[in-house]
Parts: structure tokens; sequence; C-alpha cells
């Protein structure tokens, strides 16, 4: 681990590491205005990982379920935090588990211009998020067996704990105008996990985020740290931090890692298709989204979307969309183009998902799903 922690240091370009519930190693780039950057730090990472993974005899593969093992066979990383969390959804929900030690995503983290920029950002990306969800569906095989055409980690996301998960809209936030005030306010009504005491050690608390708050605010020891904690226990697919947080695309296959943060950059960050976006988003109804986000759980291009155009017809149109936004950007930014994160992918893609292509090479295959694995990523 010496090597990756020395990416940490670089005072230049810092990326970060931290170890998930389930002993998942999480990575964050430095912020940068062009994917370019991200791609060139990615590159050192994967390069210093692939050599650990050797030297320790790891075999790597790039699915965002783990396909073999259940959470029962997972050890919990032994930090309190991670423990509180265990306790809690092991009331809640009926997959907080796996959420916590099989799962793995990518979140792509926007900085805000504006509070006009962010509610907007935030509006269209829970708009959007069904779409997401399903381009970057990658979960062929859980406990050994076949998902089918079942979006794997988002069944597993709406099984944990609505209250704090789930899109925007499954909170009452369904428009753009004074969203970050609706946010704020769904915010404080969410049961804390955990909180920091006085003397700065997580402990449980039983109430709400808001209650919390507010009883640090009268003893005026409310900080941007308690804030910030209290917003990092909200799961929603696209939330607020000190940047907006958009957190559904699964963990796409080696060597698309940057397609989610291309998609995203792409439909959000450039005025023409943010507002060209807006437009169209505003014109859903409440029960054609509703329908839309059901609509993301079952890997079918055919299902009905808003307008009665299939679901398939707009997941074309919203990635024509998100490229070009990465042409807008090559511009507004005097960048090189960054068509080559995204544009790829979507070929691979828009017709047949890789949670169902990954089936389909196993089915070729012939073999078991383990002999399988061991020829797919054994190198």
């Amino acid at each position: 681990m010496g090597d990756l922690l020395l990416f940490q240091k670089n005072k230049k370009n810092p990326c970060a590491y931290s170890l998930e519930p389930g002993g998942q190693l999480e990575w964050a780039s430095s912020p940068f205005v062009s994917l370019h950057d991200i791609s060139s730090q990615w590159n050192d990472h994967t390069s210093q990982l692939g050599k650990l993974c050797r030297d320790n005899k790891i075999l790597p593969v790039d699915f965002a379920i783990d396909p073999l093992y259940s959470p029962e066979d997972i050890k919990l990383i032994d930090m309190k935090k991670y423990r509180f969390m265990n306790d809690m959804f092991k009331s809640v929900g009926t997959h907080g588990m796996w959420m916590m030690r099989n799962s793995a995503s990518v979140q792509v983290n926007i900085d805000m211009v504006s509070r006009r920029d962010g509610e907007n950002m935030a509006f269209i990306a829970d708009c959007l998020q069904p779409f997401c969800s399903f381009l970057f569906s990658h979960v062929p095989f859980t406990q050994k067996g076949c998902v089918e055409n079942k979006n794997y980690r988002l069944h597993v996301w709406n099984n944990t704990d609505m209250s704090r998960c789930g899109h925007l809209f499954d909170h009452g936030i369904d428009q753009n105008n004074n969203l970050i005030e609706s946010f704020v306010n769904y915010l404080l009504e969410v049961p804390a996990i955990f909180i920091i005491n006085k003397e700065s050690k997580i402990t449980k608390y039983e109430g709400g985020l808001g209650k919390w708050l507010q009883v640090l605010n009268k003893k005026k020891r409310l900080t941007s740290e308690h804030v910030q904690l209290a917003l990092h226990q909200v799961f929603t697919h696209v939330r607020f931090k000190h940047v907006l947080e958009v957190r559904g695309a699964d963990r796409p296959p080696f060597g698309y890692e940057l397609a989610p943060a291309a998609f995203w950059c792409g439909l959000l960050t450039t005025e023409g298709v943010q507002s060209k976006l807006l437009k169209m988003v505003r014109g859903w109804s409440k029960s054609e989204r509703l329908s839309l986000n059901k609509a993301a759980e079952t890997l079918d291009l055919s299902r009905t979307g808003p307008e009665g155009l299939s679901f398939g017809t707009w997941l074309k149109t919203v990635s024509n969309l998100a490229l070009r936004g990465l042409d807008e950007r090559t511009d507004l930014f005097n960048i090189p183009s960054e068509r080559k994160f995204l544009e790829p992918f979507l070929c691979e893609t828009l017709e047949r998902p890789w949670t169902i292509r990954g089936q389909d090479s196993l089915k070729e295959y012939g073999g078991n799903l383990i002999r399988y694995l061991q020829k797919k990523y054994r190198k």
C-alpha cells in the first residue's frame, strides 16, 4: 500500500484513498476542469494498484456487486461508524448489508457556480438518474448465479433504507425552484446514524439529524464539520455536500471508468445542454417520472418512458445530448475533446447493457462462473 499512499501525499495533485465497509478501495481524484487530467491521475493509480494486486496474488474484477459472495461471507471493516451503519441497516430495508459490503460505484462530484446552477443540475440529474442507472448497469452475477435482466445494484439501493436513499423525487423534491431549501428540510428529518460528540468522537444518536444540528446551533457549537457529517448520512442518488454529488452509476467495465463522469459533465456543465434538458424534464408529469424510475429496475429498452416514447429512444436522446455537451465543453474550456471517455462506451452499450453482455459471455464460455472469471481476468 505504500506506493498508493504516496499519491495521497503528492502536494501538487493529491488523490485520496479510503476503505469502504466491505474492504472496497475507494479512490478520489484531485478536482480538475478537464477529464483528461483526471484520466492521467487515474492511469497512475491503476498502474500502482495493478502492481499491488500482482504482488499479493489478488485477482481484480470490475463488477458493481461481488459476483460470488454474500454479505455474510465478507468481514466488516472494524470502524465505529461502519458498525453503527451495520446495526441500523439490519432493522431497515433488506439489502443494507449488500450495499455496505458487496457493492461498488462511481460517484461524480461537480462544482456549482451558483445556487441556481446547483439546483438546476440536481433537478436534471434526479430526472435522468434512471438512464444513468440503466446505461451503467454492470452486475451480471450475484452469489454465483445470473441476475437475468434485473438492474441489481439499483435493486440493492431501493431496498436499503428509503428514509435516506432513492431519488429526490421520492422525498417530495420534484422541481428545481428552491430545491436546495427543500433538500435541507428533507435532510433535517432523516434519522441520524451517528454523530460527533463534544469530545470529537463518533457516537450513536437516537433522533433526527435536524434535532442534533439544532441543539448544536443553540449551544453556538455548530460547525461546517457537523453539517458535512449530516450531509454524508443522506444516500440519495443525487445529493449535496460542498459539491453536487451524482451517485447512480455502477462500477463500469475496465477501461471505461471515466464514462460516468463524461456522461454527467456533458449533461450538466454547459449552459446550452443544461437549458435544453431543463425545458425537457420540466415537461414530464409526476406519473411519467414515477414510471420512468420504475422502468430502470428492469433492463428492457422497450419499456415506455415519458411522452409515450420507449426507454431506449429516450436513452439515445439523453446520450446524444451528453456528447453534445462534451463538444460544448471543448470550446468553453479550451480543452481537447472529451468524447473519447464516453462515445466508445455508448457504442458498446446502447443496444445491450453490460449486465446482459456479461451473462451472454458466460453462456458462450459454457463453464462454471469461477472458471470463467479466472479465464477472463487472470493475466
